[in-house]
């Protein structure tokens, strides 16, 4: 898989979360008008990362933002510093075609989840070396870290004030 990082569109609106009740994250979009027309009229697919989700938008190959099951109970406590990120879009470069709703592995199969709970960062990384590459807020307190071996590290900041009662050190 291929990314390519843009200055536009800017992140979409909006604010990552995170409901212990369902082990899962999700993305509360600020205008759903916004994300309707970044969407297209292709329909979204998405690229998985396990079983955490990062909606892609067919028509456009934009990159929206991320979702899915993510149970607390796997996360390892870590002080994460987050790279710094410009802001704009995250676009996947594929001469193949998507189909609506099939998933697309990414990376390792299993990933590593990170997380820092005083900072409120969440990291999902394909191995424990939290490498650089060239990064992007593509969606808000949602930054992607592209690697040369066409993987990438996701980052999210769940300010609802996520706070797992016990994360594994």
């Amino acid at each position: 898989m291929i990314f390519e990082i843009g200055d536009t569109p800017e992140p979409l609106p909006g604010a990552p979360f995170y409901s212990a009740q369902d082990y899962a994250l999700g993305y509360r979009v600020e205008d759903p008008n916004e994300a309707a027309r970044r969407r297209g009229s292709g329909g979204v697919t998405c690229l998985a990362l396990n079983t955490v989700q990062i909606d892609l938008a067919i028509e456009t190959r934009l990159c929206l933002w991320a979702w899915g099951y993510c149970p607390h109970t796997s996360w390892r406590r870590r002080t994460l510093n987050p790279p710094s990120a410009t802001r704009g879009s995250l676009r996947v470069i594929s001469s193949g075609s998507f189909v609506v709703g099939v998933s697309i592995p990414i990376g390792p199969s299993e990933w590593r989840r990170f997380f820092d709970p005083d900072k409120g960062w969440l990291c999902l990384a394909p191995d424990d070396d939290l490498v650089d590459g060239e990064t992007v807020e593509f969606a808000h307190d949602t930054i992607a870290v592209v690697h040369p071996n066409e993987c990438i590290t996701l980052w999210v900041r769940l300010s609802g004030g996520i706070q797992p009662p016990k994360i594994p050190a």
